[in-house]
């Protein structure tokens, strides 16, 4: 019997644990056809059918009636009576509406949002991936870079239309030739393929040389891609021997060098110039098909959200907020109205409530002209008590992992900042006002805050001495109660230091990549990449002399000096010789080097993104969206720099530009031909892994949730659950799913577009990986979200709307970037920089000096659309005083709410009377006045509720109000039991003193020292570890 009873009792506590977390997953019942509709005919054979639809209305009535149910046990009713009826009549024609709803609207607008936002990037980016395949096809019919190294991917670059380099056109001049001696030092004295004048050239010099040399060169090589006979040196050299003991005439050692100018013919340079000129004409219908995408969201964005408000009923339809200066609290204190009721917050509230009633009763009518007694719901309070909560989530974290001897130190800080600080913690900061209907929730938003150039508040009616103004309410689910008291100075003076310690890390990480990608480049310039292996091989027709001309070229190549024998021998014959031992390690080096530069990209990605979401948490935003939409623009900031400036930064070359004050003298003073074959390869590869890393992230990160459930409960099917958990928290923190982060998605999607076009005509290949990469993030996204992810809070649109202000600058982008790109010298000129060596950096003589060719359209229309877009509302307000335009305003549509009280449900109006009730019976405090309390009791509910989840149960977890409590993040962080969920006396006890800390500024001014926190007998102690098995 006792073995049965236990039993039973895990049972029903693992149940209540389900319950939570079919509350964080209140999509998880869907069927695929529902999470993509518009392929739903492909997922025919997932679908569940009616009869789980009808299930689904069952299991929210009989949830409902449960709950209901419970209430009545409670035994707070004392003669109040609600129409029962109304209950099941009702809610069964709410459920047969709500599952005809989209149930991702439960979602709230913001996540709405972001799946139309991912949407129409995939539609849009169908059609721009089909516009550069013409470019595409342009880069790939050349073979400018083909015979080196990452050609699969670089042929698809436009630097695969060739260079002006030795190997690439037809030989037009010969600049110079001669004689490098076998010497020890020689590789380090002599210049080998330079221009230095004779005299610098102290031995071997073309003095030497017979003098039909040139003649012979300019008979077999001039106006030719290659020179059509090959040189006999024995023919060609005059041997003799220096007085120094230098001798030129060791064959197998010295080296002979030339070096020789090539041009392609104009014809070429013009058919380049040509194809060059469409595909700028394309890049620019490319920006001009993403504006009007990002213009076509911006707009129906704000549609889109109208109609979700209209719709979707919550209790931010009803409420303002008011910020309280602390002027206001210390005037109120000296008045003698602040000694009516049991504490100053009671009177507080019902002096705001009467005098604002009135202020708002005389304001202008909106929704209607007729004269309207505004009467206020409820009106909630926010407290100057970081501190406090954030001890009360410590504390419910220790008890959610089972450190109960923790406690006992927690609870004594708690009591003492109540003693020490009770003057703070019950002051109010801010008030959420909630109105009886929506015309005077609309005369208030009339009252808005309006600040001058020195930021100071401005309005036409003025409250206890202070500025008075409105704001719209967030959603409640979107507030982050614990930051309401910081101030504008306070908060901006964290940004500064949160923006030091971010730009410290992104140093870092410039320097890391430096150091990175300096290695890789080092160890590429020892082996250049050339095509001319095989004339190479077809000089030497003995192998050992091969070997031998190799071992000489071997020092001067591993000091970047090679001329190319010791390479083309290792790569092709040698590759099991003892000489090339270096040349293995250095090939396999590089690879190396080039695959963790490239998943470096990533992985540091994810590391910024995590630092920048800790320190922007400290700033102390006060909404969900608010930190979000911080925390995006930041990690955007941050990805974008590592993605795509550092490829710029990083071994760039500054002092042939304008810009050679940053002092940059790497390798690369523009997109050269080494670029594209080592840079641009690179970058390609590691969009190609972002794309596909959503995917990646879930394959490694579910697996893992799954091995860890097996452990707990065992891999045994049937028979009652079990599990290794001590707690229901810690039950729900392994079968739960993770917190889903909206902000670095966002910022992911910003990278990948502003990557795209500031490198999108050099690398075309670039648009198909962002729709792979905006598709995978779709399909992962909607699938997480509805099977893995926790439900997120209701974002608003504010980070929708700051994402596509963002977005829209991208084709500026690529106008700048394409128009330099398209405006390279040595590839569409015959401009070509003789080096003195062949590590040296180009000379481009590529300046921003503007001439009429293929690139000028890119750079007058990036004129033109910056000025657009920078100027936007200098000339839209021009064009509204010349009445050619007319002003927009922002129109108010009665969206037929009826009454708060009306939209509430009845299970919300019970639960709420009777927390009140027990309040005030038990704790002696009261939050709502008789009037608020009359209305929850006989309220009828209207056509329109306030539902969080209409599709599936639980409909009661939605924020109805805008008591923290209500908030199910922080119940859960509290470790707060609901009312009607207390199953024992352990549990009611601890969950009333939570309550009573946070409502402690209602409780009477007498009795806020008269408990301690840590008092709490061992009876309530032990209720807080609420054990899933005995």
């Amino acid at each position: 019997m006792m073995k049965q009873y236990i039993i039973e009792l895990i049972c029903v506590k693992i149940e209540e644990a389900e319950q939570r977390i079919r509350k964080l997953h209140p999509l998880y019942n869907m069927s695929l056809d529902q999470v993509f509709p518009s392929v739903a005919c492909c997922f025919k054979c997932c679908r569940r059918g009616k009869k789980t639809d009808e299930s689904r209305k069952y299991s929210l009535l009989e949830d409902e009636k449960n709950a209901l149910k419970k209430l009545k046990e409670l035994g707070l009713e004392d003669g109040e009576r609600f129409d029962d009826g109304e209950d099941v009549n009702l809610n069964q024609n709410n459920a047969n509406q709500d599952v005809k709803e989209d149930p991702y609207l439960q979602l709230g607008f913001g996540m709405c949002a972001y799946f139309n936002l991912l949407k129409t990037f995939i539609v849009v980016f169908i059609a721009l991936t089909l516009l550069v395949l013409p470019i595409i096809g342009i880069y790939a019919n050349k073979d400018g870079l083909q015979g080196w190294r990452n050609y699969e991917r670089s042929r698809f670059s436009i630097g695969n239309m060739g260079f002006q380099e030795s190997f690439f056109g037809n030989i037009v001049k010969l600049t110079s030739y001669g004689l490098i001696p076998s010497t020890l030092n020689s590789s380090k004295e002599i210049n080998y393929c330079g221009t230095n004048p004779i005299e610098k050239i102290q031995h071997c010099t073309d003095k030497h040389f017979s003098t039909d040399f040139r003649t012979i060169f300019e008979g077999h090589c001039l106006n030719k891609n290659k020179c059509d006979r090959t040189f006999n040196l024995d023919t060609l050299i005059l041997y003799e021997s220096k007085d120094d003991g230098m001798s030129c005439t060791n064959k197998t050692s010295a080296r002979f060098y030339i070096q020789y100018t090539c041009e392609e013919p104009d014809s070429e340079i013009l058919i380049k110039k040509h194809s060059a000129l469409a595909v700028a004409c394309l890049g620019l219908f490319i920006c001009f098909i993403f504006f009007c995408m990002t213009y076509y969201l911006s707009k129906t964005s704000y549609i889109d959200y109208k109609l979700w408000d209209v719709f979707t009923v919550t209790a931010a339809d009803f409420t303002v907020e008011y910020t309280i200066p602390q002027q206001v609290w210390h005037q109120f204190c000296s008045l003698p109205d602040s000694n009516e009721g049991d504490s100053k917050a009671v009177a507080f509230e019902g002096y705001l409530k009467k005098q604002f009633e009135q202020i708002i009763t005389n304001q202008e009518g909106v929704l209607s002209q007729e004269n309207q007694e505004i009467r206020i719901a409820n009106i909630s309070f926010a407290f100057d008590n970081c501190e406090l909560i954030s001890k009360l989530k410590t504390r419910g974290f220790m008890i959610g992992n089972g450190q109960y001897n923790k406690l006992d130190t927690v609870d004594q800080q708690i009591d003492r900042i109540k003693e020490t600080q009770i003057q703070r913690i019950v002051r109010p900061v801010a008030a959420f006002i909630t109105f009886e209907t929506q015309e005077g929730y609309e005369r208030a938003c009339n009252l808005k805050e309006k600040r001058n150039i020195f930021c100071q508040l401005q309005s036409k009616l003025d409250f206890l001495g202070q500025p008075l103004a409105f704001t719209e309410a967030t959603e409640p689910t979107n507030i982050i109660w614990e930051n309401r008291y910081l101030n504008d100075v306070q908060r901006f003076m964290r940004k500064l230091i949160v923006a030091v310690l971010v730009g410290i890390f992104l140093a870092l990480t410039v320097f890391i990549f430096f150091l990175l990608k300096k290695a890789t480049i080092d160890n590429q310039q020892k082996y250049p990449p050339s095509k001319d292996c095989d004339q190479i091989r077809t000089l030497f027709k003995d192998i050992n002399v091969l070997a031998q001309v190799a071992a000489t070229d071997k020092d001067p190549t591993l000091d970047k000096r090679g001329t190319g024998v010791y390479q083309c021998y290792c790569a092709n014959k040698g590759k099991d010789s003892d000489l090339c031992d270096q040349y293995r390690k250095d090939m396999l080096l590089g690879t190396f080097l080039s695959t963790l530069v490239s998943l470096l990209t990533v992985i540091i990605n994810i590391i910024l993104r995590t630092i920048n979401i800790k320190l922007i948490s400290l700033i102390g935003y006060t909404t969900e969206s608010g930190q979000t939409q911080a925390v995006m623009k930041s990690v955007f900031f941050s990805q974008f720099l590592n993605t795509a400036i550092l490829l710029l930064l990083v071994n760039g070359n500054t002092q042939q530009t304008f810009l050679r004050f940053l002092g940059l003298d790497g390798q690369f003073p523009d997109f050269t031909l080494e670029w594209y074959v080592d840079i641009g390869p690179a970058l390609v590869q590691t969009m190609f892994i972002a794309a596909i890393f959503p995917a990646i992230e879930f394959a490694y990160g579910y697996p893992m949730k799954v091995a860890f459930r097996l452990l707990d409960s065992g891999c045994k099917k049937g028979g009652p659950k079990k599990t290794k958990k001590n707690t229901i928290q810690q039950y729900v923190n392994l079968y739960a799913g993770p917190d889903h982060l909206l902000h670095f998605k966002y910022s992911s999607v910003m990278n990948v577009t502003f990557v795209t076009f500031m490198y999108g005509l050099a690398l075309p290949l670039l648009f198909p990986i962002a729709l792979l990469a905006f598709l995978v993030l779709y399909i992962t996204e909607k699938l997480t979200i509805t099977y893995y992810y926790k439900k997120p809070p209701m974002y608003d649109q504010k980070m929708n709307e700051a994402a596509i202000g963002i977005l829209k600058w991208a084709p500026f982008f690529m106008m700048i970037f394409g128009f330099w790109q398209l405006g390279n010298m040595q590839i569409f000129s015959h401009e070509i920089g003789i080096k003195d060596y062949a590590t040296d950096p180009v000379v481009t003589n590529h300046d921003i000096q503007l001439s009429g060719d293929q690139a000028l359209p890119l750079f007058i229309f990036a004129i033109i659309f910056f000025a657009c877009l920078f100027f936007n509302d200098l000339i839209f307000g021009l064009l509204v005083k010349g009445n050619i335009c007319e002003s927009q305003e922002e129109d108010e549509v009665d969206e037929q709410l009826g009454s708060y009280f009306e939209c509430l449900t009845p299970y919300q109006r019970k639960i709420w009377f009777y927390e009140e009730k027990h309040l005030q019976r038990t704790l002696k405090i009261t939050t709502i006045d008789d009037y608020a309390k009359e209305k929850l009791r006989s309220s009828k509910s209207g056509q329109k509720q306030i539902r969080d989840v209409k599709i599936l149960m639980f409909n009661k977890i939605q924020c109805y109000n805008y008591e923290i409590l209500t908030n199910q993040k922080y119940a859960d962080a509290f470790q707060f039991t609901p009312l009607d969920m207390r199953d024992t006396p352990e549990e009611k006890e601890a969950s009333d003193m939570v309550m009573r800390l946070l409502l402690i500024a209602y409780s009477k001014d007498g009795s806020q020292d008269a408990f301690k926190f840590s008092n709490n007998n061992p009876k309530g102690r032990r209720s807080t570890k609420k054990k899933v098995i005995n």
